[in-house]
């Protein structure tokens, strides 16, 4: 028989969902996450190599305790919360700055691209503000720190849930910025899974590409997924004649796209690998401008509604990974 604890641990389970405004599937998700960021926080490189080593589960959750109670880890520790802390308040500041403009009569369609962009371009710029690249391969670990940096938009999302929205006036604001009529009732759920995905495909590609001497190459691909596809929107519902529909995720509905926003992730593509030219070879540049643009434009006509960028980013990380690795 059951207690009353224990009955209401079972309808808060139960009744999830409505309680924070998260699918029960979002916490797997973040549980998922916090062992993938301990994972990386323990997990160490080959000096010689400059790869990524393979570190066991059981091995690494057992060295934990032992681990990061030593002084450089504990370091590491308290730079990341610190960082978390600070770009998540400038996440909020922005949201906040774009609710206020739909108060004012701007589309949320416009400002939820300027919130999008902040989201992705805020962490990289602190992470070169804070520290400057390592030098070597050997110093690879620190890729992985200010790539788990990229996470910090996580928190942001997590002010969003309905109890705190509801009650504080200010993040009501700021979620006025982010929610487009027409992803009611799914605006949280897609938030919080596109930008978990979103950051779970750039980790590894910064990584590799702290690995291999290239991290600026990371923001190239920021660069293409915030503007390319933030002005596919905008674009499309200013300028947008021809129309086609895609699919989404947790429905049915179906929602409109047009070849004229669409088109603005082939030309920012084109404009941004132009401008990162001397970070690859000859064939390397010539092979990214055949391929690359193409590939971004397609993947952003295709993907579900809400869940472009973590398929641009995804597609688009291996699209340059195998450039860089497999040509001259």
């Amino acid at each position: 028989m059951l207690t009353e604890k224990s009955r209401q641990r079972k309808w808060i389970w139960e009744n999830l969902a409505n309680l924070t405004g998260f699918p029960k599937r979002a916490y797997f998700a973040a549980v998922f996450l916090i062992v993938t960021i301990v994972i990386v926080l323990v997990g160490g490189t080959s000096p010689v190599s400059g790869k990524i080593r393979v570190v066991a589960v059981i091995e690494t959750l057992a060295a934990f305790t032992v681990t990061v109670t030593q002084p450089v880890y504990l370091s590491r520790v308290c730079s990341f919360l610190t960082s978390s802390i600070v770009k998540t308040l400038i996440y909020f500041f922005i949201v906040y700055l774009t609710g206020l403009m739909v108060l004012k009569g701007t589309k949320v369609n416009y400002t939820r691209k300027i919130s999008h962009f902040a989201l992705l371009i805020v962490p990289f710029v602190m992470n070169v503000m804070a520290r400057s690249p390592p030098t070597s391969a050997a110093s690879t670990s620190g890729y992985m720190m200010q790539a788990v940096g990229l996470l910090s938009g996580l928190p942001f999302c997590a002010l969003f849930i309905k109890p705190i929205r509801e009650r504080v006036g200010i993040i009501h604001t700021a979620f006025l910025g982010i929610d487009r009529p027409e992803d009611r009732p799914h605006t949280l759920n897609w938030l919080f899974t596109q930008t978990t995905a979103n950051f779970l495909a750039a980790i590894p590609l910064a990584i590799y590409l702290g690995a291999i001497g290239k991290p600026e190459l990371i923001l190239a691909l920021i660069l293409i997924n915030g503007i390319g596809d933030g002005l596919a929107e905008p674009v499309g519902i200013r300028f947008g004649k021809h129309k086609y529909v895609t699919s989404a995720l947790f429905t049915d509905r179906r929602y409109v796209r047009s070849f004229e926003g669409s088109s603005c992730v082939f030309v920012v593509s084109l404009m941004v690998l132009l401008s990162f030219g001397s970070s690859f070879g000859t064939i390397q540049l010539v092979a990214a401008l055949l391929t690359l643009p193409a590939v971004m434009t397609l993947v952003e006509a295709k993907a579900p509604h809400a869940w472009d960028n973590p398929l641009l980013f995804a597609i688009g990380s291996v699209v340059l990974f195998l450039i860089l690795q497999f040509l001259p």
